[in-house]
């Protein structure tokens, strides 16, 4: 897998544009900069695609820039020289393929059957994009040609959204998700931009899938480890599991016992993917241990301390069976 997939891969997501007016591209890239998602495919379907890419790679160089519906050699010749570094394509088309490979341009293209997979193995490309994902089956479909052809990664773009999104990139053979949800053409014709970045931002924390999965409060004494069990069990009715250093309410609260020495906090976050929930926190400005703890868990640790409360991140799945 080259570069530009890798790190299309931690992105997860990619904007799919349908541009009418080239300049209106300006303002559309700084409010994806804006929601940290810099990257976008420009569908090569229109009269301002093409001039639409060169302002993109001239003026932001910052952002991955793709083009999509890739048809004709004509096509990627076009679009690679404005400036796309990576070419999709709604079908698997083998003259698109072959000068692709010929130019070591990265192209993408679309299949939804094995035997079109089966087609990609032969040109020697393992990154195919699935569409159109919803209509062909979705991801339940994605999964069940997976099996038989694990090296193949998919960029899943037709009817994905951020309803779904979640169940799509949860799957570790989804390298990206595309869709046009996230940039809808009649938000950039009105110049709706400050929309598109709370949408960006939207589908990213969609994507990473993140939730409270436990919060620990330390320096209890002895009257407080007193005073907790009854209040939790008896009079809330929950669950109160009790160990030598803990008291456990129903695998969320966490009391600390050790002391009034142990004053540390902390909230436990989970999420779908730890590569692109490390990605993004780094994307945002803070930094982030990446560790394995006592028992061989990973763990991804913000190293500031927020209002008192220390952040660590596990694996949605992995924290529930600790």
């Amino acid at each position: 897998m080259n570069k530009v997939l890798r790190q299309l891969r931690l992105y997860g997501l990619i904007p799919i544009i349908t541009i009418d007016d080239a300049k209106s591209v300006r303002p559309l890239a700084q409010a994806l900069i804006k929601a940290h998602l810099p990257v976008l495919e420009i569908t090569f379907r229109t009269q301002a695609a093409e001039e639409a890419l060169h302002i993109i790679s001239e003026e932001f160089p910052e952002i991955l820039l793709g083009a999509g519906t890739i048809l004709t050699p004509e096509n990627a010749e076009k679009a690679t020289k404005a400036g796309a570094r990576f070419l999709l394509s709604p079908g698997f088309n083998p003259r698109v393929v072959d000068y692709c490979r010929e130019h070591s341009i990265t192209i993408v293209p679309g299949i939804n059957s094995p035997t079109q997979i089966e087609l990609a193995l032969e040109k020697n490309i393992r990154v195919l994009k699935f569409f159109p994902s919803e209509a062909s089956g979705g991801i339940e479909l994605i999964k069940s040609m997976a099996a038989p052809f694990p090296d193949i990664h998919f960029i899943a773009t037709g009817g994905v959204n951020n309803s779904n999104i979640a169940t799509y990139v949860a799957f570790p053979g989804i390298l990206a998700c595309g869709g046009s949800w996230i940039a809808k053409e009649k938000d950039i014709a009105a110049g709706r931009f400050e929309d598109i970045t709370v949408t960006a931002k939207s589908a990213i924390r969609n994507m990473l899938g993140f939730k409270v999965a436990s919060i620990q409060l330390g320096g209890i004494g002895e009257k407080d480890e007193t005073a907790i069990e009854p209040v939790f069990s008896e009079l809330l009715h929950q669950p109160v599991k009790k160990s030598n250093t803990t008291i456990v309410v129903s695998d969320i609260l966490e009391f600390k016992i050790p002391g009034t020495t142990d004053l540390s906090h902390t909230i436990c976050l989970t999420t779908n993917d730890y590569e692109r929930a490390l990605f993004y926190m780094q994307q945002q400005g803070y930094n982030v241990q990446d560790k394995t703890d006592e028992q061989g868990l990973r763990e991804l640790w913000i190293t500031e301390v927020i209002g008192n409360y220390s952040i660590k991140i596990t694996k949605a799945g992995v924290h529930e069976q600790r």
